[in-house]
């Protein structure tokens, strides 16, 4: 919190002295002109600090939230891709075979199936197309997903 109030402190106290330094710059060229302001150098500062500044909290926030984001929808994206095509395979009434074949899908995609968080992301998409095929009247309960 405080490196963000002396950054805001150092920004604003740049941004008040910029008039300055351009009477300055303007009164060693020309005395006669003492009071006008050189508004291009101003202006090409301003445009400058603005982007620098857009440009940090872009990359902060590409950190921050997006590639979390694209990584974990890369993931169940998988998961859901992974159990439908074992469903589809397979077919219903073979719990342990598809919950086998699907850690080996997975596998083969790259996923670490060691993790619990490709565990879970493989148990919701499970569920998931129980939850589906019971609301299209396909099935009647929930099926046990089948733990190696």
């Amino acid at each position: 919190m405080k490196k963000k109030m002396l950054c805001w402190a150092l920004l604003s106290t740049l941004l008040a002295l910029l008039p300055a330094l351009a009477m300055a710059e303007g009164n060693a060229i020309t005395p006669e002109i003492a009071a006008s302001i050189d508004w291009t150098a101003l202006v090409v500062a301003v445009i400058g600090v603005i982007g620098t500044a857009v440009s940090a909290l872009i990359g902060r926030v590409w950190v921050k939230y997006v590639r979390p984001w694209l990584e974990q929808r890369d993931l169940t994206d998988a998961a859901k891709i992974v159990v439908e095509a074992v469903e589809a395979l397979l077919g219903r009434y073979c719990g342990e075979d598809k919950w086998k074949l699907a850690l080996e899908k997975m596998q083969e995609r790259g996923f670490n199936v060691d993790s619990d968080i490709v565990m879970d992301a493989l148990r919701s998409a499970w569920k998931r197309l129980d939850i589906d095929q019971m609301a299209s009247g396909e099935k009647e309960k929930m099926s046990e997903i089948m733990t190696c």
